[in-house]
C-alpha cells in the first residue's frame, strides 16, 4: 500500500513505525526499506504499490560460484587467493517500454572503380594499349523509418556506481519477475537500496535512450544524416529489485572485485590478476613481435615489393607494444 513517512524523516534518518528501529536513507531517497524488518516506506512522490523482484540466490551458492571460477580462471594461483569482502545488494531498477518511430534522411557514398585502355607510347615510335582504373564518388539517397517498441533498464538510483553495474542492468530485462517480498532479501542479509528516481524522470531517460538508439543506427546507415525525428511514448515503467552480490577477494597483497548475478549465481563481471604464466605468455608474444618486425625491416631491405615488409613490420610492432603492455599491466578484466 501506499505509504508516506516524510514526516518521520528528520535529515537522513527515518524511524521505522513497524518495528521501531531507526536506519539511515540517502539524501535523494524517494522509497526505502527497513534493513530489520522489511517495512516499505515512502515519500508523496513514489508509490510502493505493484513493486516486483527477481529472486536471489542464496549467498552460499553465489560464493561457491565465486570458488569455482577463481579456481578455473587462476587454476594453481587460486591458492594464494582470500575472500576479504562479500556482500548482497537489492538494487532497483526500472524496466521502461517506449514506443518509438523515427523518420530520417540523408545520403550514402560509395567508391566506384571502373577499368578503361589507354594507349601508351614507348619512346620509340611504338605504342600499345594498357589498361587503366579509375576511382570515383557515388551518392545515394537514403532514407527510411523505424518503428518499434522498446524495453530498457533504468536505474533507481542517482548516484550508485559499483562494480558490473552496466553488465548487470542488462540482465534484469530477462529476468523472472515476482511481486516484491523483502523479507526473501533479508534472510539472505542483503540490504535493499533507496529508490532515488521516480516515474517521470524514467520516462525522460527511457526516451531519450529511445532516441539516441535510433540516431545512432540511422547514422551508421549514412554517410551524412540530415534529419532524424523521433516521435515516442512512454506505454509503461516497473520498478524491479534485483538481486546483486559483490565481492572482493586478495591475491598477493592486492585486492580484486567480482560482480555476481544474484538471480541466477553466474559471474557477470571479474577482476583478474596477471599471473607469472601469463606475464611470460605475453612477454613471449611481445619478442616474437619484435622478431616479426625486425625480419620484415631487413626484407623491406632486399625487396622491390616493398609494401609486404612495411605491412608485416606494423604489424610486428603492433604485437610487441601491446603484448609488453599486457604483461605490465596489474590486472586484466574477465566478463562472464
Amino acid at each position: 500500500m501506499r505509504l508516506s513517512q516524510a514526516q518521520t524523516a528528520v535529515g537522513r534518518t527515518v524511524k521505522c513505525p513497524n518495528c521501531g528501529a531507526t536506519f539511515e536513507i540517502t539524501p535523494d531517497a524517494l522509497a526505502y526499506v527497513c534493513k530489520y524488518c522489511g517495512w516499505m516506506g515512502s515519500t508523496e512522490d513514489v508509490s510502493a504499490k505493484g513493486w516486483l523482484m527477481a529472486e536471489p540466490v542464496s549467498s552460499a551458492k553465489a560464493q561457491q560460484s565465486i570458488a569455482e571460477f577463481l579456481k578455473k580462471t587462476l587454476k594453481h594461483a587460486y591458492s594464494q587467493t582470500q575472500i576479504i569482502e562479500f556482500k548482497g545488494l537489492a538494487v532497483p531498477i526500472y524496466i521502461a517500454q517506449v514506443h518509438a518511430k523515427t523518420r530520417y534522411n540523408g545520403y550514402r557514398q560509395e567508391t566506384r572503380t571502373e577499368s578503361y585502355p589507354m594507349t601508351v607510347f614507348d619512346g620509340k615510335g611504338g605504342r600499345r594499349t594498357e589498361m587503366r582504373t579509375k576511382s570515383y564518388p557515388v551518392y545515394f539517397p537514403v532514407e527510411g523509418e523505424f518503428d518499434e517498441i522498446l524495453d530498457y533498464p533504468v536505474l533507481g538510483r542517482k548516484h550508485a556506481v559499483f562494480f558490473g553495474l552496466e553488465d548487470l542492468k542488462k540482465k534484469v530485462l530477462s529476468s523472472n519477475e515476482k511481486p516484491l517480498d523483502v523479507k526473501v532479501f533479508l534472510n539472505q542479509k542483503s540490504e535493499c537500496l533507496d529508490v532515488e528516481v521516480e516515474e517521470g524522470e524514467v520516462k525522460v531517460m527511457a526516451e531519450t535512450m529511445a532516441e539516441d538508439e535510433h540516431r545512432a543506427r540511422a547514422e551508421a546507415m549514412t554517410t551524412k544524416l540530415f534529419d532524424c525525428y523521433t516521435d515516442d511514448q512512454l506505454l509503461s515503467t516497473k520498478l524491479i529489485f534485483y538481486p546483486v552480490y559483490t565481492a572482493k577477494y586478495s591475491y598477493r597483497g592486492k585486492s580484486f572485485r567480482i560482480a555476481i548475478d544474484g538471480s541466477s549465481g553466474a559471474i557477470v563481471k571479474a577482476e583478474l590478476p596477471l599471473t607469472l604464466s601469463l606475464r611470460i605468455g605475453y612477454a613471449m608474444a611481445g619478442y616474437a613481435g619484435v622478431a616479426l618486425a625486425t625480419l620484415s625491416g631487413l626484407f623491406l631491405l632486399d625487396t622491390n615489393e616493398p609494401i609486404v615488409g612495411i605491412v608485416a613490420t606494423v604489424i610486428g610492432l603492433g604485437l610487441a607494444g601491446w603484448s609488453f603492455f599486457k604483461a605490465t599491466a596489474e590486472q586484466r578484466i574477465k566478463r562472464g
